[in-house]
């Protein structure tokens, strides 16, 4: 194609050129002066003369048109070797619409020159752009040629990426060449006209529109012999020049491919690179009877492709066009919702399953109440449950309804303070907390310190701060500081230490294990929590002078044995439950001496163990103004 086009132009100059020695040599007479004179064409020639091109170049410009847009849908997914030769015509197709559209336009051009009357001198000037836009193109031509060659054999055969943009270019390209070719092909026609006018090979007549021959646009009578004469020396070396471009151009043969030439390499692949066809044919013959058996004819057929309106292979569906929006898409499969194409039906395609985002899987817009929760705008959506009223539930504004948490006392809420401090009375569950006990079994990792808490005993009506030992016997234990030393208080026996002890919803404190005697001296001797009861001494040992142990009977005894709820059962515990002061006797305590209800005094070692415990008899037994409350919910 590059050589026929590059002969083409060439022959174009040729045909085109003054000739007025030859002609004069032709005729067999000297050249005049008056040979080099311009010929000026008449209204009416010049009329027919431009009709003639712009009509021959609007033809050109139609069928190219149609030879462009015919394989567009083919032209426009690319298909590799070896079977592409489908696209390989289209691609030929579409370049062939190019330069014809581009000769139609330079016809079109030289037209106008030719019918304005335009001298000689400016329709030399378009030969010799026409000619530079003609080589320009074909050089532009030779370069895209030979990558868009390259990339219809080569690609597919390996994963490198494709680059599509060569085609393009070369159509462009074409259409230089057409539009180089056209422009210097009309003016060279023009000057053609002028050229056999002067020379009188023709004499021009009236223009004729309807009988304007190819262009010419003249009606005249030619003489046969000179006009023969002249139109040899003038076209020959051009037919040569193409014959010779015809024969050297790269195409395939017979003979197989030139270098370079991929588009022959891809379709020799195409006959080399599969299965050959192959036809069997059995005949068996016998005599008598004559019997003949034929096996049927195999042939490997091509794989399917996409697009060509055949379903075939593992294709789903095959309507013949990259529309995306019809049933079928460009691929081959049914359009869904989810194949990111927003098809009839659908809101929005997101192409993902996301439905926390603006496009739900259900491929409408994401609202509330549809049951996705939009992270963008909503903390909730429960869809048709949306309830404005439901606890723990989502409002029909798709905003968490009444809750725990949201600094409102809701459905069987305790409290609400909208925190996560447990320490404060009110649990991050919403609930009060009754004792140290309690906190722990909720929240495992709660560590020993001061926590608030409101007891049962006084009906969630006050709250008191206490100290929570988390550690000891697995945690749990309560411990409340109480002093009563103010004003003209005295100090306080047992029984009304427990009236004190009492009005905090707890007990006079009952020492339970080893662990928990410890606990406590450590809580009696440290000041960690402030006491209640009008005093105001934050710590001392004698917050341990009385406990609520007590003898069962009057009269019971322990003598010489330790004071536990298992060596020493004459004594018990004020709540009934185990208690535990030390596992070895101490002298002759507890004796007789003593009173129903009353504690004996306590005293203790730096160490924490009891030192010594001794029954009183007078009064309320011993006393104290400062002593330990608990709960006493935390058992061994």
């Amino acid at each position: 194609m590059v050589g026929s086009v590059v002969a083409s132009a060439l022959s174009l100059v040729v045909a085109v050129s003054p000739a007025v020695p030859q002609a004069a040599a032709q005729t067999g007479r000297a050249p005049r002066r008056g040979d080099a004179a311009e010929v000026r064409l008449s209204p009416d020639a010049r009329l027919g003369l431009g009709m003639g091109l712009g009509l021959t170049g609007g033809l050109t410009m139609g069928t190219g048109i149609g030879l462009a847009l015919r394989d567009r849908h083919v032209y426009r997914t690319f298909v590799p070797a070896p079977n592409n030769a489908a696209y390989v015509a289209a691609v030929t197709a579409t370049n062939t619409g190019s330069g014809m559209i581009g000769a139609g336009l330079g016809l079109g051009a030289s037209a106008l020159t030719a019918g304005l009357g335009a001298r000689d001198r400016a329709l030399w000037s378009e030969v010799a752009v026409g000619g530079t836009l003609a080589i320009a193109g074909v050089a532009w031509y030779v370069t895209e040629w030979q990558r868009v060659q390259k990339m219809l054999y080569d690609g597919g055969k390996d994963d490198a990426a494709l680059d599509l943009r060569p085609m393009p270019r070369e159509a462009a390209a074409a259409a230089f060449i057409g539009a180089g070719v056209g422009l210097a092909f009309g003016a060279g026609v023009a000057l053609l006209t002028r050229y056999l006018v002067a020379r009188r090979l023709v004499r021009p007549g009236r223009a004729s529109l309807a009988g304007a021959p190819l262009g010419v646009g003249l009606v005249a009578r030619f003489d046969f012999r000179l006009a023969m004469a002249a139109a040899s020396r003038v076209l020959l070396p051009g037919l040569v020049a193409a014959a010779l471009a015809a024969a050297t151009a790269p195409g395939c043969h017979s003979s197989g491919c030139r270098d370079s030439d991929y588009a022959c390499a891809a379709l020799a692949d195409t006959n080399t690179s599969g299965e050959p066809e192959t036809t069997t044919t059995e005949t068996t013959t016998s005599t008598p009877p004559l019997t003949t058996s034929t096996e049927p004819t195999s042939t490997t057929e091509s794989p399917p492709t996409c697009g060509d309106g055949v379903v075939a292979g593992d294709e789903q569906c095959d309507d013949g066009n990259d529309d995306d929006l019809d049933a079928c898409k460009s691929d081959c499969t049914p359009t869904a919702c989810g194949d990111g194409v927003v098809q009839a039906g659908e809101e929005c395609d997101d192409g993902n399953g996301d439905d926390s985002d603006t496009c739900v899987s259900t491929c409408r817009w994401a609202r509330c109440g549809d049951g996705f929760v939009h992270a963008a705008n909503e903390e909730c959506d429960d869809g048709p449950a949306n309830d404005n009223q439901a606890y723990e539930g989502c409002t029909t504004g798709c905003v968490r309804g009444p809750r725990c948490g949201d600094a409102l006392v809701n459905g069987d809420e305790d409290c609400d303070d909208n925190n996560t401090d447990e320490t404060d009375g009110c649990m991050s569950s919403c609930v009060e907390a009754k004792s140290c006990l309690q906190v722990k079994t909720a929240l495992p990792e709660a560590s020993t310190g001061q926590y608030r808490i409101w007891p049962e005993a006084l009906g969630s009506e006050n709250s008191v701060d206490v100290w929570c030992d988390m550690d000891s016997d697995g945690g749990g234990y309560t411990f409340l500081k109480v002093d009563t030393e103010f004003g003209l208080e005295s100090d306080k026996g047992a029984k009304k230490a427990e009236e004190v002890c009492k009005k905090y919803g707890m007990h006079l404190l009952v020492t339970r294990t080893p662990a928990h005697v410890m606990s406590s001296y450590k809580v009696a001797t440290t000041a960690n929590v402030a006491p209640v009861g009008g005093g105001t001494v934050p710590a001392g040992i004698d917050y341990l002078a009385i406990l609520a142990i007590y003898p069962t009977t009057p009269g019971a005894t322990c003598e010489m044995k330790a004071l536990n709820s298992t060596d020493c059962p004459g004594w018990r515990a004020g709540d009934d439950q185990p208690y535990w002061v030390r596992d070895t006797p101490y002298a002759d305590q507890p004796d007789a001496d003593h009173c129903a209800g009353c504690s004996m005094i306590y005293k203790w070692n730096p160490d924490g163990t009891a030192k010594s415990y001794t029954t009183v008899s007078f009064g309320e037994g011993a006393s104290s103004y400062r002593f330990l409350c608990d709960v006493g919910d935390k058992h061994p």
